[in-house]
């Protein structure tokens, strides 16, 4: 635990009572107040030190520098528990480094109280990372729209750079800047997609660079704006929350660094034609996966896109931050610069792999997850004296239809993942439900003899091959929702060494490569039908038949 760690935790130790937000919000306001003094930026009738010695004037001071600074004034603070907060923060303030911490700077305030609701917030390596990215290429101009806590425009300014700030929650970006020793920035209270016209007014049609953090939760196609907001952008997944995307795009002529949800890397629809156009036009250079706990304020984990709107990049290159690669100091700080070494290099390694933006086109998903691909580096490695074909050649998929009891139709058993047992040859489907025989390739759905059925939401990745399935029709077994099977074209595969392969260490850790999301974990049907598998000679398979044999007459006598 940092130094600026213990400081919060004493903080809320004090005013137990207080909502976080609040308490937070106050302490901030507080550090802030101190920082300026010192600076002297304010009145010197307001100046903290100034105030300190008389109790009964610090309540009616920090009202008037809530005025000044144009904060919310509507939650009251109580003059002990206020006192309390000043007291904490002249206490842990470190000569020659006023309220700030250790490496944490006051604009990674809000990151470290890690509010319940909070905005986006970065590990500070992690804005570190981001602005050091932006301003690779020496940019004079630098865009820093949908800021929320000042991270990364206080490190932009520290390097001299020009920006332009754009917030709809400015009093946080504000409380930020000045803690880290900023006073003097015009700050933006607007949502810049809608409010475009505010950078033509400027005269800031082009930068040369642009940092941010986004959330993607703004469906711009529902909130009023400007009749040319979307217009502007031709490509048809402009549209609902990706428009952010589009428009850091459409004004940057060099870098765009973002900050992203990992959902934005595998998503079908608009996701998707987002990826599919960043890659045809050759704009991505790197995503970087972080740890979940380095990005707050979004939903799952995140990773950052290195893009670059002004020179193509024929290779894509896939980093995945681990603890290895963050050695902390003494302090517990992590250390970014391995990280920075990785992005200069671009070169395939133990943590990152170089992948052609052709060969990411051939996928059908277009999946941009760097854990995926790592694998798939290392797995190719492994096996590139072997040949491999896809799913799709072999085995047809069928994906699950909808089925429920009390609808129209004859009475099936409806397979569930609890019905696929341990040794992987499905012997029964215990849950009773209809199945309408009218509906279009309705006899398709039902399983039959060496289907094999892989669990595609939920108990993803688990495998099973049906031993004997009955007739078609009534009574009949038909898949779940989370079941997906996979049928055999002409015999030309064996599907029982397919399943014995899917179910082995190998074979995991690729479907494994192939969940989407966190909390609903899925394998979409496009992904699995190009997951590729090892060319088998007959020998292999028929050994692959034999040693599922054995263990499956081992597991029924031992429960018999």
């Amino acid at each position: 635990m940092n130094q600026y760690q213990t400081f919060l935790k004493h903080i809320a130790a004090a005013l137990p009572m207080m909502p976080a937000y609040d308490r937070t919000l106050i302490t901030l306001t507080v550090t802030a107040w101190l920082r300026a003094s010192r600076d002297q930026q304010l009145p010197v009738a307001l100046r903290l030190l100034e105030v300190i010695d008389e109790p009964t004037h610090v309540p009616r001071a920090f009202n008037d520098i809530r005025a000044l600074w144009r904060m919310d004034e509507s939650f009251a603070v109580g003059e002990d528990e206020l006192m309390m907060v000043v007291k904490a923060v002249l206490r842990l303030e470190q000569p020659g480094q006023p309220t700030e911490w250790g490496w944490v700077s006051g604009s990674d305030f809000v990151y470290e109280a890690n509010l319940p609701s909070q905005p986006i917030t970065l590990a500070p390596y992690v804005a570190h990372i981001v602005t050091v990215i932006a301003l690779s290429e020496k940019p004079t101009t630098v865009y820093v729209p949908f800021e929320t806590s000042g991270q990364l425009a206080s490190r932009l300014l520290k390097r001299n750079v020009d920006i332009w700030v754009a917030s709809t929650n400015p009093q946080l970006v504000q409380l930020g800047l000045i803690n880290a020793g900023i006073h003097e920035l015009p700050l933006h209270p607007i949502d810049p997609v809608i409010s475009s016209t505010a950078l033509e007014s400027k005269g800031f049609t082009q930068f040369g660079a642009a940092v941010a953090a986004i959330d993607f939760k703004n469906n711009y196609a529902t909130v009023r704006h400007d009749p040319d907001v979307l217009s502007r952008y031709s490509h048809p997944s402009a549209v609902g929350s990706l428009a952010a995307a589009f428009h850091m795009l459409t004004h940057i002529n060099g870098k765009v660094v973002l900050v992203v949800p990992d959902s934005l890397l595998f998503s079908p629809g608009a996701e998707r034609g987002f990826r599919q156009h960043l890659l045809e036009n050759r704009w991505l250079e790197a995503v970087v996966s972080l740890p979940k706990d380095d990005v707050r304020g979004l939903k799952g984990s995140a990773s950052i896109l290195v893009m670059n709107t002004s020179t193509a990049s024929e290779n894509v290159l896939f980093l995945k931050v681990v603890p290895e690669l963050l050695g902390t100091t003494q302090r517990g700080e992590s250390k970014p610069h391995h990280v920075l070494g990785l992005l200069r290099d671009r070169q395939s390694g133990h943590f990152s792999t170089l992948a052609s933006a052709a060969d990411l086109l051939t996928f059908a998903d277009l999946n941009l997850e760097p854990g995926r691909h790592l694998e798939s580096r290392a797995a190719r490695d492994r096996d590139r004296d072997e040949p491999h074909v896809s799913i799709d050649d072999h085995f047809e998929l069928i994906r699950p239809r909808q089925h429920h009891s009390g609808l129209s139709g004859v009475p099936v058993q409806e397979l569930q993942a609890s019905d696929i047992p341990d040794y992987g040859l499905v012997q029964s489907a215990c849950k009773p439900s209809k199945h309408d025989l009218e509906g279009p390739n309705a006899r398709v759905y039902f399983l039959q003899e060496n289907d094999v059925v892989i669990c595609i939401k939920g108990a993803v990745g688990r495998v099973g091959c049906v031993s004997n399935a009955p007739p078609v029709g009534e009574g009949g077994w038909v898949c779940g929702q989370s079941i997906a099977v996979l049928r055999s074209r002409r015999q030309s595969y064996n599907p029982q060494a397919l399943m014995m392969y899917l179910r082995s260490p190998v074979g995991q850790a690729q479907l494994h490569r192939l969940i989407v999301g966190t909390s609903s974990p899925t394998i979409q049907g496009k992904a699995l039908k190009g997951l590729e598998i090892p060319v088998l000679t007959p020998v292999q398979s028929d050994m692959a038949a034999e040693a599922l044999e054995k263990r499956s007459l081992l597991m029924l006598k031992y429960f018999n």
